[in-house]
């Protein structure tokens, strides 16, 4: 194969039309730039985190790791310190799943709850600003496709009736999971969550036992499981977020997302075409040059707000039920609308994306930029207390696996050991 001819073509095809499409955005947004950002007295807060997981011959074991770092200002001068009861990947959270069914789709909902719990022990400590990593957008976009998936699996086949059962099942028991953690004192984020983790079981097997009872066939076990399983993870990433909102609505405070790297193509609506060209794309060929700049998406396109609908069913409307009926709605009709910014903060840095509810308004994007410019590492362009957390959680790979042969030697039961024993082709290859 003519590598070089191949590589010719994709670019003759992809390009074709690039530098009219570059001009449209350019003249679509230029009346919308921004190159100065509100100054703010400086109290933030900055959290990440990620996960390892390994699978076994029946399980999972797997590594959470969370980090939150405090920035104050004091008389011009900046103090950093981190949140108490978290160490990042200094001293990582070990879980174990069994069965291991979508444990990707779990271990990122643990994993969000995590930093949810923190963000929600800065609020406490009186924190003006909580930046988190990732997007809002993606945030109330859950519950994931898995969980939707799932609950159209449970109630397959089954009567009107039977599924206005299940329905009211799964509501009751939804409330009193949501009663139980609203008792949980998220002042120390490491207890929190640890409290948090010694729950989830009662609950997975309450809707296991309840939902069994209820739809009498055991040919649909594994959805049941399935489904109880996502449905209370979902629920108490869902729950930390409603609370944390509301707690930082509450006392004046704002927590807003920064995305280092995004595939949002919100721009293609300008053009009606090349929407597999990604904003930030287009914005670090035309922001070259810049060196402190600004665009809030919201300015230039309609952004339509995410409805409880896809998360839930109530009155008629919805299709999948995941979150509690009553507290989504209320909780979409408020927080359902989303500003977005892209930013740059030097000249040779990367092109980023900010995001938080609309109903904080466009002076919060200010202030946050504000904030954001004026912790800027000089060389990367990137705010330095996000480079540190974003440090601060990293897991090497191979811990999940050593962990995971650490349990398994110590394991007295016989099917557990098998469960978590290595997979034959690891043990064998």
């Amino acid at each position: 194969m003519d590598i070089k001819g191949a590589k010719g073509l994709l670019i003759e095809e992809i390009t074709r039309n690039l530098s009219s499409i570059i001009e449209n955005i350019s003249r679509a947004i230029q009346d919308s730039v921004v190159r100065e950002f509100n100054e703010v007295e400086i109290y933030s807060g900055f959290v990440d985190g990620s996960f390892i997981a390994d699978e076994r011959r029946g399980g999972v074991v797997a590594l959470l790791s969370a980090y939150g770092l405090i920035v104050k200002e004091f008389s011009g001068g900046l103090h950093m310190y981190s949140v108490d009861g978290v160490n990042g990947a200094r001293r990582p959270i070990p879980v174990i799943m069994l069965p291991r069914t979508n444990y990707g789709t779990r271990l990122g909902l643990l994993m969000r709850s995590l930093e949810l719990t923190i963000a929600n022990s800065m609020i406490l400590q009186g924190v003006k600003y909580v930046f988190m990593d990732g997007s809002y957008l993606s945030t109330i976009l859950s519950p994931s496709g898995a969980s939707r998936i799932a609950y159209r699996l449970l109630v397959e086949d089954l009567s009107l009736n039977r599924v206005e059962r299940v329905d009211e099942i799964i509501k009751s028991i939804l409330l009193e999971f949501y009663d139980e953690l609203e008792s949980i004192d998220l002042e120390d984020p490491g207890k929190a969550f640890s409290l948090i983790l010694d729950v989830l079981p009662k609950y997975y097997a309450m809707l296991v036992n309840y939902l069994l009872n209820t739809i009498g066939d055991t040919k649909r076990t594994s959805s049941i499981v399935d489904y109880s399983l996502l449905a209370i993870d979902e629920n108490l990433a869902f729950k930390l977020l409603v609370g944390l909102l509301e707690n930082a609505h509450g006392r004046g405070s704002r927590i807003v997302w920064v995305a280092k790297d995004s595939d949002s193509r919100f721009f293609s609506k300008i053009l009606h075409t090349a929407s597999w060209i990604t904003d930030t794309s287009i914005l670090d060929y035309t922001w070259s040059s810049e060196s402190q700049v600004a665009l809030r998406v919201n300015d230039i396109v309609e952004l339509a707000p995410i409805t409880p609908w896809r998360t839930t069913k109530l009155d008629g409307k919805g299709s999948e039920l995941v979150y509690e009926p009553s507290t989504a709605k209320e909780f979409y009709d408020k927080w359902g609308s989303y500003s977005v910014w892209y930013f740059k903060l030097s000249r040779l840095g990367p092109v980023l994306q900010l995001s938080y509810p609309s109903i904080y308004g466009r002076s919060t994007g200010l202030e946050a930029l504000g904030v954001l410019k004026k912790l800027c590492d000089a060389r990367t362009g990137y705010p330095k207390p996000l480079i540190l957390v974003h440090h601060a959680t990293r897991l090497e790979e191979g811990l999940a696996e050593g962990f995971g042969d650490s349990v398994w030697s110590r394991l007295e039961d016989p099917l557990l050991k098998i469960l978590l024993s290595r997979k034959a082709r690891i043990r064998v290859l």
